[in-house]
């Protein structure tokens, strides 16, 4: 049977349909088998919008990890982004708007202050002495202006309503108020040792360096909204400014008839407590300032 399955004439035929069939078969798994064994070969248009996509990939990350540095950007160095405004972080200091020399904060600037601008420094003593007339041109002077109201309440007290510029329940000594009362002249006690203007009284009491007390400040990063210095703030109701916000180092921040209750806080204590009915060109010992800012898109 062998012999005759030799010599027939189709044995060749069968020979070779079994190789091509052999061929085609290993020709199909090479096609099946995994890129990883068979990579391949990118052109070199591929390769660049891989890369594309790469650089895109990267980017979008590192926008991600960097969104509050950018938002950071969009107010200039010293203030913080709250809102839709930019507000100092620390209380008003004033510099020479040519040489950068700092004036004294113990003393009223007086007709000087047209050569002098705000500035937001950390590690400072704030200006005190001067009035809201002389603060809104220290801002004018820095490209800024006098923070309205509702500004600096919101900047206090954030859109929860906070009682205090780090919360709502008040911890002792973590902000720079109710230390001792300066022996000043008032209408209530007409003999005293210093005149409400003295430049002494704030390098003998308590008034602090901006930043000192470094949790007496907001999530925002904006530091003695309450105590330290009472700040001149823009009463767009009267469109003068005329009231003082935060208290200062030598208030309780709730005294008999001068505390003021504003919305949304409902606690005249911290954040909602303001002093009103100072004039304009009133200054003492114990009234600052601070700035604020649109935002340039």
């Amino acid at each position: 049977m062998q012999e005759i399955y030799q010599n027939t004439p189709w044995k060749k035929e069968v020979m070779k349909l079994n190789r091509e069939t052999l061929i085609g078969l290993l020709f199909l798994v090479s096609c099946l088998q995994p890129a990883s064994i068979k990579p391949k070969l990118a052109t070199p248009a591929r390769q660049k919008q891989e890369e594309m996509v790469g650089k895109r990939a990267h980017l979008l990350e590192q926008d991600t990890n960097q969104q509050e540095d950018i938002y950071a950007t969009l107010c200039p160095q010293g203030m913080a982004k709250v809102e839709n405004f930019c507000i100092d972080k620390f209380e008003g200091t004033l510099v020479n708007t040519k040489t950068g020399e700092p004036w004294s904060p113990y003393k009223n600037p007086g007709k000087a202050i047209y050569n002098l601008k705000a500035a937001s420094r950390l590690g400072v003593v704030p200006q005190a002495y001067i009035t809201g007339n002389q603060a809104a041109i220290a801002c004018q002077n820095a490209g800024k202006r006098l923070c309205t109201d509702s500004e600096w309440l919101q900047a206090c007290a954030g859109s929860e309503g906070r009682r205090f510029p780090y919360g709502n329940q008040e911890i002792s000594g973590q902000c720079n108020y109710g230390r001792m009362h300066p022996d000043v002249k008032t209408a209530e006690k007409p003999v005293a040792k210093y005149e409400l203007t003295d430049s002494e009284i704030n390098k003998v009491y308590d008034l602090a360096s901006t930043g000192s007390y470094n949790q007496c400040r907001t999530p925002e990063e904006v530091y003695d909204l309450t105590g330290n210095l009472q700040e001149w703030v823009d009463d767009k109701n009267t469109a003068i400014p005329n009231k003082l916000g935060g208290g200062y180092y030598g208030a309780p921040l709730c005294s008999g008839g001068i505390c003021v209750i504003q919305e949304p806080v409902k606690d005249n204590r911290g954040c909602g407590f303001q002093i009103v009915g100072h004039p304009i060109t009133h200054w003492d010992y114990s009234i600052g300032f601070r700035c604020c800012k649109n935002i340039e898109h």
